[in-house]
């Protein structure tokens, strides 16, 4: 059975009454003093009338934003960008990253956090998460990074982002390592910032900087940009599953296990079998985000006690199988299936994202965008 997940009573939400938010930390540049020190600053600005989610929420439309012009102006990774638009990306980012970092912070200061917003929050990031890889992709392709490379580093990092979100299930709290999340998303702020900065001098200083050798170990930048990004994933990858397999919950997460297999054997075959998945894989690169978002949400929901019976087969992995049968079958052009796919995998991440938090802010009687009254919280 597919499209189960969709159907949520309230016996399948009772667990999110009792669900506590618990995280720690021991991330490099969240324990920094310079960071949270500019985050407080910014949630000290937030009128006490915003809503948290409301924070969140304007932080991934901006980044949606920066996101679109590389994505409207060629569908590939190697054609050039004007230099405005890496820098506007750079920019969309920082502003998404600090949004995401203050929202909790104004939530806890107004003393209305809720696991309506643990979900929304995290919802969002699993796509921007995905958003967030391409424009670094597109900063530091150029046409000379095998597309290999960026195929295996997008797999990987999207793997890491769904185990990631395992660890409250099997762990009992969301572990940051030294170099997660936060790290990694400001290597990509940086790379795609200076990128653009580069451009708006001479637009061959682009190619030069991402060239340009490193000194000892010989290698470009642009190549240990990409270890640098996949190198620790690959690492943490392991080091979670070692922990998260001898926990007495390790059960639950052999079905993120089994949807991030069969994700990357549907996303191999594409790339090896269709040849418009890496001549414009834009639009190949959107539809597996949407595939691995779907599964994201679905974790964070199990995170916060929401239990419901998930189907064998994850809906949003009809996207890459009708691509796969379309190769064959020849019902419409290959660029035109991939887009298809596209558009029903972030299509079903959307709808069902949408469908737990309406039906879980109505369970609880919490209100999503504006803020309770002192009256209403007691």
């Amino acid at each position: 059975m597919i499209f189960t997940e969709f159907s949520l009573s309230a016996k399948h939400l009772l667990g999110l009454k009792s669900h506590k938010y618990s995280t720690s930390t021991n991330s490099l540049l969240d324990n920094t003093l310079l960071l949270p020190a500019f985050w407080d600053s910014c949630q000290r600005l937030l009128p006490r009338t915003l809503a948290p989610n409301t924070v969140t929420l304007a932080g991934f439309i901006v980044d949606v934003i920066g996101f679109l012009p590389l994505v409207l102006f060629s569908l590939d990774l190697t054609t050039a960008r004007p230099p405005w638009m890496l820098l506007l990306s750079a920019l969309c980012m920082f502003v998404y990253n600090t949004a995401d970092n203050i929202d909790g912070r104004h939530a806890r200061a107004l003393g209305c956090g809720s696991v309506i917003g643990e979900i929304f929050d995290h919802g969002l990031d699993s796509m921007t998460n995905s958003l967030q890889i391409l424009p670094l992709m597109i900063a530091g392709h150029s046409g000379r990074v095998p597309f290999i490379a960026s195929f295996v580093t997008f797999l990987v990092m999207e793997t890491y982002v769904v185990l990631f979100f395992t660890r409250k299930l099997t762990l009992g709290s969301l572990q940051f390592n030294f170099i997660d999340t936060t790290e990694l998303q400001y290597l990509a702020i940086f790379a795609v910032g200076m990128t653009g900065c580069l451009g708006m001098q001479d637009p061959e200083l682009m190619t030069a900087f991402w060239s340009w050798k490193l000194p000892a170990i010989n290698i470009s930048l642009r190549t240990f940009y990409f270890l640098l990004g996949t190198f620790p994933l690959t690492v943490n990858l392991v080091y979670q599953l070692s922990n998260q397999m001898r926990s007495p919950m390790s059960h639950r997460i052999q079905y993120e296990l089994f949807n991030c297999f069969v994700i990357w054997l549907l996303a191999s075959t594409i790339f090896l079998a269709i040849p418009e998945s890496r001549e414009k894989p834009i639009m190949y690169f959107i539809m597996i985000a949407g595939v691995f978002s779907k599964l994201i949400t679905e974790s964070i929901f199990s995170n916060v006690g929401a239990q419901y019976d998930k189907p064998l087969v994850n809906c949003s992995l009809l996207a890459p199988v009708f691509v796969i049968w379309n190769a064959y079958f020849k019902w419409v052009g290959a660029d035109t299936a991939i887009f298809a796919g596209a558009f029903y995998a972030v299509a079903i991440w959307v709808l069902y994202f949408s469908t737990i938090i309406l039906r879980s802010a109505r369970f609880l009687h919490v209100s999503i965008f504006t803020v309770p009254k002192i009256d209403d919280k007691n």
